[in-house]
């Protein structure tokens, strides 16, 4: 979409020069708002430019914007190819996908150990992040560094012996790679979770509290912190009965924001990797 904003902002930039390019620009914006629509949608758009563009009155052209036009409508094309080839993916049935076989069942006390246990190893990392004034600046704390490389060092031994590449950028971003499975060419799926936490609370001695089977009523976490099913904000542990909950001891924030997602990603383990 980004690219489709500049195309429009473009051509209304050059209006001075071609009376009709205000047209243009909002048939396309008019194509554009109806791809959600389909192919029809684009052939439309497609239709509308070819039929406004010649009638353009020929007003003196600099050679800096013939050449900026033309290469917006290159893009343009391009871009619209690509939706086409990717509308075309979609309308053909999708194949039946070769699920990977979970390292333990859903239902076993080693799979809610195991998922647990590496939840709360996150947790007590201490990955906050940093607000600084300066856009450009992203500094990267301690702690942020020290969860990458743990997280990094634990995939590599899970993964040790298949085809997953796993790489840590230099800006400590992980990024992972697992082969297909299927021998069809089909959409890749992509998962991500951020490994730090929010500065806008204490995150400094992250004591993670298990409360098994929950029973209802009130959680006192101590340091005068109290959730309560009574309350519309803690409404939702009315829900919760019989379930395991995980909670901060009240003096510091969790990190389940996105801790849980880093926690689950890799319970899923296939011999064809």
């Amino acid at each position: 979409m980004k690219r489709f904003v500049l195309i429009i902002a473009a051509m209304a930039i050059m209006g001075t020069s071609y009376a009709q390019l205000g047209q243009v620009g909002k048939s396309v914006a008019k194509g554009l708002r109806g791809l959600g629509n389909g192919r029809q949608a684009i052939k439309n758009a497609e239709n509308n430019i070819k039929r406004q563009i010649p009638i353009a009155p020929m007003l003196p052209v600099s050679p800096i914007q013939d050449t900026c036009l033309n290469r917006l409508m290159r893009e343009h094309e391009t871009t619209m190819r690509k939706h086409e080839e990717l509308m075309s993916m979609l309308a053909q049935p999708m194949p039946v996908l070769s699920i990977p076989q979970p390292i333990f069942s859903d239902t076993s006390k080693a799979y809610v150990d195991h998922v647990l246990n590496r939840f709360l190893s996150y947790a007590r990392i201490e990955s906050q992040s940093v607000y600084v004034e300066d856009p450009d600046s992203f500094p990267m704390t301690e702690g942020q560094m020290q969860i990458a490389r743990y997280i990094y060092d634990e995939l590599k031994g899970i993964c040790k012996g298949t085809k997953v590449e796993i790489k840590k950028s230099p800006d400590f971003c992980i990024y992972v790679k697992v082969p297909s499975n299927i021998k069809k060419k089909v959409l890749s799926l992509l998962y991500m979770a951020h490994m730090d936490v929010t500065p806008e609370a204490n995150g400094k001695g992250i004591d993670p509290q298990v409360h098994y089977d929950y029973r209802g009523g009130d959680i006192n976490l101590g340091h005068g912190i109290v959730l309560s099913p009574d309350r519309p904000e803690d409404r939702h542990l009315k829900d919760l009965i019989g379930k395991t909950i995980i909670t901060s001891d009240g003096s510091t924030l969790l990190g389940a924001d996105c801790k849980t997602g880093c926690a689950i990603f890799w319970l899923h383990k296939s011999n064809k990797w």
